[in-house]
């Protein structure tokens, strides 16, 4: 490609600017102005001062309209960069010259190299463009996977702390079912050796030493044996409280027992015994079973009258010998036997629920009797089973 040097390009603009000087009137200051800013843009475009020549080149075609100026203005905006404002002066240049100018070639391939590098900074903007989008979609993809890895190691501590706690937990548990159970080992084998002192003794009053001896030893052995259930329960609640904690599942509800304890003996009176059941029992009074058989009987009443009245209602509109005259509406007549007849199926239906709900508040007779020596004593504790 042919490219113009300065001086060359230089020299036809002002060719084609001075080329029409000679029609203009003698002294018409416009030509006066015109020359004077055409030669300080000259000057400032040679020392490289492209947009002080840019604006006296403007200023000179303002003061002359002359063609050549804005070839001059185009060369200004390409050396500054602007290649779209340059391509615009160029075809300017050439639509508004009287004739085709003899650089017009030269001309159409500045046009042309604008073009071109107009096309190349769109597609490194757009490039550029897509370079950004691709950055910020890599720094946000690093970002949530950062967040994610952040999240993990906390769940990871989370989940490595509760095992720690729960383990502990459980170890503890274990060594106070431990504990009890040796407890309750020491309290028997004292037991067996106060039993012992009583077959070994040789008089009466040994033998009475020995035998209050093996009450101590069996009271102790009692109370071990209940400190050892409880430190057992303890430990059975603190495992299932950690099952439930590491499952996340809820326990169910158990059934709900009414117990009751009467000493019968005071404390001493019998020997120790063996825990045996009693048959028989009272059931404890309830009266929370009259409120739903009261609420039964009201919503009873309620749904026979509704059910009353539905049944008149269609006698009213099925009779034959009932008048028109005596039916006003008979479509309100239908709609309120409708309604009613909904309202006592509705009132029918609580009042069924509420005798079922008395039945299951009402205690049941199943009662279970169990004789025991207890710290105060023999006693008896009967438990009923209640829905």
């Amino acid at each position: 490609m042919w490219t113009p040097s300065i001086r060359g390009i230089r020299e036809l603009a002002v060719a084609a600017a001075l080329f029409a000087l000679p029609v203009l009137a003698k002294g018409d200051p416009r030509e006066k102005v015109a020359r004077e800013k055409y030669g300080k843009a000259t000057k400032a475009y040679d020392l490289g001062k492209f947009e002080e020549a840019l604006e006296l080149f403007s200023e000179a075609y303002e003061a002359k309209e002359l063609p050549g100026f804005l070839f001059n203005i185009a060369q200004c905006h390409r050396q500054l960069g602007d290649f779209e404002r340059a391509r615009f002066f160029y075809k300017r240049y050439l639509d508004l010259s009287p004739k085709r100018p003899k650089n017009a070639p030269q001309v159409e391939q500045l046009i042309a190299e604008c073009d071109a590098r107009i096309a190349e900074r769109r597609k490194l903007a757009e490039l550029e463009a897509e370079r950004k989008r691709a950055e910020a979609e890599a720094e946000k993809k690093r970002a949530e996977a950062d967040a994610a890895a952040r999240r993990a190691e906390e769940i990871r501590a989370q989940a490595s702390a509760n095992a720690t706690l729960l383990v502990a937990e459980a170890e503890a548990a274990k060594k106070r079912a431990e504990a009890a159970a040796a407890e309750l080992e020491l309290a028997k084998r004292r037991e067996a050796e106060a039993q012992a002192e009583v077959e070994q003794a040789k008089n009466a009053s040994e033998a009475e030493a020995a035998k209050a001896r093996a009450e101590r030893a069996a009271h102790e052995a009692e109370e071990a044996r209940r400190r050892a259930e409880r430190e057992a329960d303890a430990a059975r609640t603190a495992v299932a409280a950690l099952e439930s904690k590491a499952s996340d599942t809820p326990s169910n509800a158990g059934t709900r027992t009414l117990s009751a304890y009467a000493p019968t003996n005071p404390a001493g009176s019998l020997p120790p015994a063996a825990v045996s059941p009693v048959p028989g029992g009272e059931r404890p009074r309830s009266r929370f079973w009259l409120v739903p058989t009261i609420a039964g009987v009201a919503l009873g009443g309620a749904s026979a009258y509704f059910l009353v009245d539905t049944v008149n209602a269609h006698n009213a509109l099925v009779n034959p010998d009932t008048r028109v005259t005596e039916i006003p509406d008979a479509v309100t007549v239908r709609n309120g036997g409708a309604q009613s007849q909904m309202l006592g199926l509705a009132l029918g239906g609580a009042a069924v629920a509420a005798f079922i709900g008395a039945i299951l508040a009402y205690p049941s007779d199943d009662a279970e009797s169990t004789a025991f020596v207890g710290p105060a004593g023999t006693g008896v504790s009967r438990t009923w089973s209640h829905p």
